[in-house]
């Protein structure tokens, strides 16, 4: 009899044991990885998009407010679109849908929207366009030009500004009513 006694006590207790570490390992939360491995991201450069009729001097100024004149600004952005129609937003994608049909009417550079209006880029080809210039006056529009700066962040001991302070400034710059829109250089790995 007591060696049956003995048995049961130890299942008993082994029973117990392994209930303790089932339910600790139930209970226990599991490791998820929530920072990603890898380096920061830097910025090397804001690309800044005024509107038409901003000089260079003006553009310094508005900068200023910004303190961002400290940095190397770059006034020959050649790889941007140069030209724009304003148009209400309700009739934006209509006039889109009309440049459209002609090849190489529009530019590259994403549409910008302000207020109620909408900033439809166009190449340089559709204001030689004797088509495209009939459009225009059909619908009462006028051909504007942007004014680019690059404001240069980078130099050969710098990496640049974070992805986050680059944030920032780009939310602060668009709320301008003299700047439509800020692209984001990053930093070359």
């Amino acid at each position: 009899m007591t060696q049956k006694l003995i048995y049961k006590i130890l299942f008993t207790f082994a029973f117990i044991i392994i209930l303790i570490f089932g339910i600790k390992l139930l209970f226990t939360p599991t490791f998820v990885a929530t920072d990603t491995p890898g380096h920061e991201s830097y910025v090397s450069s804001l690309i800044i998009q005024f509107k038409d009729g901003i000089t260079e001097q003006e553009s310094r100024e508005i900068l200023e407010n910004y303190n961002l004149t400290m940095y190397k600004l770059d006034y020959n952005v050649h790889d941007m679109d140069k030209y724009y129609i304003t148009v209400n937003k309700d009739e934006a994608t209509q006039i889109k849908y009309e440049l459209r049909k002609e090849k190489n009417w529009i530019g590259v550079t994403p549409d910008v929207e302000k207020g109620n209006y909408c900033m439809i880029s166009i190449s340089e080809q559709a204001i030689q366009d004797k088509n495209f210039i009939e459009m225009l006056n059909k619908r009462n529009l006028q051909v504007k030009k942007f004014f680019w700066c690059r404001v240069i962040f980078t130099d050969h001991t710098k990496n640049g500004i974070s992805q986050e302070n680059a944030n920032e400034l780009r939310s602060r710059l668009e709320k301008d009513e003299n700047i439509f829109t800020v692209f984001v250089e990053h930093v070359e790995s």
